[in-house]
C-alpha cells in the first residue's frame, strides 16, 4: 500500500541512448561518458547509474517522468536529511528536451 499510485504512469519505461549522453554532455561537457545502465527499482523516475573517465565512483542520472518540481523537492528534503542519515547529494538539476533530470551523487543502500 506504500507505493500505491507511485508507480510510473507515462508509457516511458526507458530513455534513448543518445538522450543519456546528452545530459551527460550538459553537465560534464569535458568528461567521457564509459557507461550507463538502468538502475534497478524506482516507482515513478528513470535511474541510470552512469560512470565518467577518470571518476572512482559512479554516478546517478535522474529522469523525472512526472513533475519538474520534484527535483526541487528532493534536493530540499536531502539538505534536511543529511545532518541525521547518509543520502545523495544532488550536483545538478536541468532540462533537455522536455526532460527533467539531476545528476546526484551514488550511495550504495541496504
Amino acid at each position: 500500500m506504500f507505493k500505491y499510485s507511485w508507480e510510473k504512469t507515462s508509457a516511458i519505461s526507458d530513455v534513448s541512448e543518445s538522450l543519456v549522453l546528452e545530459m551527460v554532455r550538459i553537465v560534464y561537457p569535458y568528461k567521457k561518458l564509459l557507461s550507463f545502465e538502468r538502475a534497478p527499482g524506482g516507482c515513478s523516475n528513470l535511474n541510470y547509474k552512469i560512470q565518467l573517465e577518470h571518476e572512482n565512483d559512479p554516478l546517478i542520472l535522474r529522469v523525472y517522468l512526472r513533475e519538474k518540481e520534484a527535483a526541487y523537492r528532493e534536493q530540499k528534503l536531502l539538505a534536511l536529511l543529511k545532518e541525521s542519515v547518509p543520502v545523495s547529494l544532488i550536483y545538478y538539476i536541468g532540462e533537455f528536451q522536455g526532460y527533467h533530470f539531476a545528476i546526484l551523487e551514488f550511495v550504495v543502500g541496504i
